[in-house]
């Protein structure tokens, strides 16, 4: 089967993973993870949302650790991650680095929003709501079906526009 068929046909198996984080930073530390809320979408409709805020839970486990194990539950299962900027999987991986020796981003293929508009559209993240200025707080802690609140649930209403006008082989990704 080529990727092409792949996008076009697979209408049931959860394979995009949208992910939206925001960052804390403290003075004389690296930047940190604060929340995080990831969409698990196929190519018809976002099937599932879950997200973490620091401290939010009680629980000892740090944002980016949680998030780790999401991740892990998709990983070599043909999943691609969709970031909104371009600095977002560096992010990801500074905060990741930290975690412990065994986190990886491999398993994955990537897809940056941001780089579609600029190079399809000659647009910007801006002209389409998708600043870190016009996107909506992520949610917290919570998990199950999509709300009509929250970064991810307006990603995704962008996404199905978006993506409709780009080449299928650009919805692929990039492997990591």
């Amino acid at each position: 089967m080529t990727p092409n068929n792949l996008i076009e046909t697979d209408y049931l198996r959860p394979s995009w993973l949208i992910l939206c984080f925001s960052a804390s930073q403290e003075s004389n530390c690296p930047p940190n993870m604060s929340s995080w809320e990831i969409g698990i979408a196929n190519s018809e409709r976002l099937v599932h949302t879950t997200s973490q805020a620091q401290n939010a839970t009680g629980d000892s486990q740090s944002p980016i650790e949680s998030l780790v194990m999401q991740l892990d539950l998709h990983r070599y299962q043909g999943s691609t991650i969709i970031t909104i900027a371009n600095e977002d999987l560096k992010f990801l991986r500074r905060c990741m680095i930290n975690v412990n020796d065994s986190c990886s981003l491999r398993g994955f293929a990537h897809i940056c929003i941001e780089n579609l508009l600029e190079r399809y559209f000659g647009q910007a993240l801006s002209d389409h709501g998708l600043d870190t200025s016009s996107l909506p707080p992520t949610r917290r802690v919570s998990s199950g079906p999509p709300t009509e609140s929250g970064s991810i649930q307006h990603i995704w209403d962008r996404w199905i526009t978006i993506r409709r006008l780009v080449p299928a082989r650009n919805l692929v990704g990039d492997q990591l």
